[in-house]
């Protein structure tokens, strides 16, 4: 079930990847189907309201010309937003003693976000974004011996966004800010 929250002024929210929604079946030899990178939310724009002019007054924005410049240009005083992204992996497979010849089959995955905003002082917001990536994998082997009662893989991974504001704009005591991450990620295998 996704879960939204939102502080006034935020429009839109995270849309994902057309990959991200796709339920197609993914095949690897041996090993589950790594992480797929692409699978991060894509962020809203957020608009801010000024009532004093209190931020036209004191920082001094880059105009750009296309709200999807590069990353490098942004705002000289950018507001700052950290991210968490969390994705779990529920692989469950048939397991036989003695394979010669595996395939690991995700029969079925899927991923969603939702993200929450709270402020926290003089203009600055911290932002949360959770992603959750799951995949269901059964393990088929050929050429086998001994039958093996029905086994459990699991991934647990963890990703940490750094994003930062790179495009804004002022209308009418507004602000609207475009903004762009990179991604510092862990994985941790549990079997």
């Amino acid at each position: 079930m996704e879960q939204w929250r939102t502080f006034p002024g935020v429009t839109g929210r995270p849309k994902l990847p057309q990959e991200c929604s796709d339920n197609t079946s993914r095949r690897s030899q041996k090993t589950p189907q790594q992480h797929p990178k692409n699978c991060r939310p894509h962020l809203p724009q957020l608009r801010f309201y000024d009532s004093n002019n209190l931020l036209k007054r004191t920082r001094n924005f880059v105009s750009l010309t296309s709200p999807f410049g590069s990353c490098l240009q942004y705002c000289y005083y950018y507001y700052y937003c950290y991210c968490y992204y969390y994705c779990y992996w529920y692989c469950y497979y048939y397991c036989y003693w003695y394979c010669y010849y595996c395939y690991w089959y995700c029969y079925y995955y899927y991923c969603y976000c939702y993200y929450y905003c709270y402020y926290y002082y003089y203009y600055y917001y911290y932002c949360y974004y959770y992603c959750y990536y799951y995949c269901y994998y059964y393990h088929y082997c050929y050429y086998y011996y001994w039958y093996c009662y029905y086994c459990y893989y699991c991934c647990y991974w963890y990703c940490y966004w750094y994003c930062y504001w790179f495009y804004c704009y002022y209308c009418y005591h507004y602000y609207y800010c475009y903004y762009c991450c990179y991604c510092l990620s862990y994985c941790y295998h549990y079997y």
